[in-house]
């Protein structure tokens, strides 16, 4: 199912249309001119821009707010006054031996094939995800049908 309620700026574009709309024709249905509803629309639209915890909510980068703060914060300071306020900075100490690289872990191995014995007296040949269990006399015929294939094959001359 669709999610209807959602926390980005699509779904707030959409509602408020859809609340434009109802409001428009409402008022066109009664007959009462609506003359503050396009501006209200516009302002509705606006609002996660203008009301920055709004916009965050909605996942949009609003961050005209902190620029501005930082920006008075810096009113003032000239830049020499960086330089200062540096002095008080504590210097980390300087890496004097560089650590020996890590080995990378080894890969597990890829198993193609795998034969092994049942605990009910079968041979289980095992490839990808497929398994077939035989008995003596099953392995026998699948010994004999491989022979007889492989004497079908034409020869290389490599």
């Amino acid at each position: 199912m669709i999610k209807l309620v959602g926390r980005t700026g699509g779904h707030w574009i959409f509602y408020i249309s859809a609340a434009y709309l109802v409001g428009s024709l409402w008022s066109w249905i009664v007959g009462v001119p609506a003359i503050w509803l396009a501006p209200a629309y516009i302002v509705c639209l606006a609002m996660p821009f203008w009301l920055p915890p709004l916009g965050r909510s909605m996942n949009l980068k609003v961050d005209w707010d902190i620029k501005m703060l930082d920006w008075f914060r810096n009113y003032g300071k000239s830049e020499g006054s960086v330089a200062e306020d540096m002095n008080n900075v504590v210097k980390f100490p300087e890496l004097k031996a560089a650590l020996p690289p890590v080995p990378e872990p080894e890969q597990p191995a890829k198993i193609f094939y795998r034969f092994g014995i049942t605990d009910n007296n079968r041979l289980a040949f095992s490839m990808g995800y497929n398994e077939i269990t035989m008995n003596k006399e099953g392995v026998q015929g699948m010994i004999d049908q491989l022979t007889f294939f492989r004497d079908q094959l034409t020869e290389d001359e490599q």
